[in-house]
């Protein structure tokens, strides 16, 4: 939860030396509006993008294999 509920992130761009989004980290930035995921992320966990009410932007690489059904809940994104 490194970023829970930080209503100013607007854009964050995630290097592919992360290997996985954890639970609930950018859950509730409500401004978040673009994310572009680095290729070498392989996978996005529950609740990662929660909330996230403004995020319409999404760029996710072909290394991700895994997308917990619930990544994206509350979220401007459907998959």
């Amino acid at each position: 939860m490194v970023f829970y509920n930080c209503t100013s992130l607007e854009r964050v761009v995630i290097p592919g030396s992360i290997p996985e989004i954890k639970s609930a980290t950018f859950a509730e930035c409500s401004s978040l509006y673009d994310v572009t995921l680095g290729e070498g992320i392989e996978s996005i966990l529950g609740y990662a993008f929660y909330n996230c009410i403004a995020l319409t932007q999404i760029t996710i690489p072909s290394s991700v294999t895994y997308i917990d059904e619930a990544a994206f809940e509350g979220s401007g994104v459907e998959l």
